[in-house]
């Protein structure tokens, strides 16, 4: 299968929910329950595999305590309990 030039960002993305989830302690099924997809849709998002829509992409970053930040930055997601940093 061909890679789509967002792939990287896919993953990236992934890579962070799934750290996030570990973090929280939280199971693939219990997201996939509190979220209302299938577990192989979680899955798929953490993996770079599909694209998570703009609306369930919040509702699992309020579930996890992400904050997206502002769409323009670098950095989209970055865990709020993290310290923040002035922006220079």
């Amino acid at each position: 299968m061909p890679t789509m030039p967002d792939t990287p960002r896919l993953e990236a993305l992934g890579q962070r929910l799934r750290a996030a989830r570990k973090r929280r302690g939280l199971r693939l099924r219990h997201v996939a329950q509190i979220l209302r997809v299938a577990i192989t849709t979680v899955h798929g998002w953490e993996a770079g595999a599909t694209h998570i829509p703009a609306l369930r992409l919040v509702e699992y970053a309020d579930l996890l305590g992400l904050d997206l930040g502002p769409l323009g930055r670098s950095r989209v997601i970055r865990d709020r309990s993290a310290p923040h940093q002035a922006a220079a």
